[in-house]
């Protein structure tokens, strides 16, 4: 237990408070719902570009924080903005001399090693672990992108560019919410860059640069293996207890286990208030969107849920009988003969 000391730390402990605060409650209740509502067919087209709509929960916030980004840490003219003015002229401001700002070189290099990660998934693994069921909710003008069919070994027709996009704004709404947090709502607890120079080969210097192996890899384990245990005795139905959580166990190996393998490299750089801000906006408008507009294949994951609400753009890989919504999940009753708390939402 001694390996895990760094996860009785003050700050990290409230950020766990504050998932499990949001967390269980939603999940407890949604866990009621054991007969969830009739959906609608996708062949009526019930929600015309829903998905590409649903989108602006990210794309809002990231051009106002852009904005606030942009005039908090100017850079002056960039190679953009001066391409901008031979063709806009007069509309933008005077010129201004370019000088980098390091907070939004870090937000750049930031987002070009995660955004390729999203795109990864989508390429390689999306055949496997999505489907889109209701094109209409997508824009069709634009032809799906090609994702890897394991069972041919080709690359197939299957992603819509409103999933690039989501991966795109996903990450930029998630960092900007966080560098507006560190620099301007929760700056009190900003906490300060080091101040030793680099070493003479260009490496951190040593008290930074520390990994620890043993464990993020016992904790990813049990993750995978607590999933593993939860969806072969426990998920409901019955059905979707054969396979493997493979999405799980990708996101464990893609995002958990990297993290936990830096923590203490980047750990007395986090300002863990922002950090507790940017979970509490994750999670609440995840709440909201994803059990609306996203839908993981059920193959792939832990077990189906069990959401009140099933506007579908995406279906589910059950292997029982197909519901009006089109995807293949156990036939339901129509919402309105049942009295339920959920009828609002």
């Amino acid at each position: 237990m001694r390996r895990l000391r760094w996860l009785r730390g003050q700050d990290v402990s409230v950020l766990f408070a504050i998932i499990a605060v949001i967390v269980l409650p939603a999940m407890l209740t949604l866990n009621t719902v054991k007969v969830p509502i009739t959906g609608s067919d996708v062949k009526l087209n019930p929600t015309p570009l829903g998905y590409t709509v649903s989108l602006l929960i990210y794309l809002v916030p990231v051009l106002a924080l852009y904005w606030w980004f942009s005039r908090r840490c100017p850079e002056g003219d960039g190679a953009i903005r001066r391409n901008s003015r031979v063709v806009l002229g007069r509309l933008l401001a005077p010129p201004r001399e370019y000088q980098l700002d390091y907070r939004r070189s870090a937000y750049r290099r930031t987002l070009l090693t995660l955004i390729p990660l999203g795109f990864l998934l989508d390429i390689v693994l999306g055949h496997e672990f999505l489907k889109f069921d209701n094109r209409e909710a997508t824009l069709t003008i634009i032809p799906l992108f090609r994702a890897f069919d394991f069972t041919t070994g080709q690359f197939v027709p299957h992603i819509p560019v409103e999933e690039f996009v989501f991966y795109t704004l996903g990450f930029m709404a998630i960092l900007s919410v966080y560098v507006w947090c560190d620099e301007y709502w929760l700056d009190k607890y900003n906490v300060d860059d080091y101040h030793i120079p680099p070493r003479t080969d260009g490496g951190l210097p040593p008290y930074i640069a520390q990994v620890q192996i043993l464990a993020p890899l016992l904790i990813s384990l049990g993750l995978v293996a607590a999933a593993l245990i939860y969806k072969k005795f426990i998920a409901w139905p019955e059905e979707l207890r054969a396979g493997f959580p493979s999405y799980f166990t990708f996101l464990v190996l893609a995002s958990l286990f990297p993290a936990i393998l830096l923590f203490r490299t980047t750990q007395r750089f986090i300002n863990w208030r922002a950090v507790s801000f940017t979970v509490f906006w994750v999670v609440l408008t995840s709440l909201i969107w994803e059990p609306r507009w996203r839908r993981r294949t059920a193959g792939g994951g832990i077990g189906h849920s069990t959401w009140p609400v099933c506007i579908s753009v995406r279906g589910s890989s059950c292997r029982s009988k197909p519901c009006c919504c089109g995807c293949r999940r156990p036939s339901r009753p129509s919402w309105s003969t049942r009295r339920s708390r959920f009828s609002s939402a």
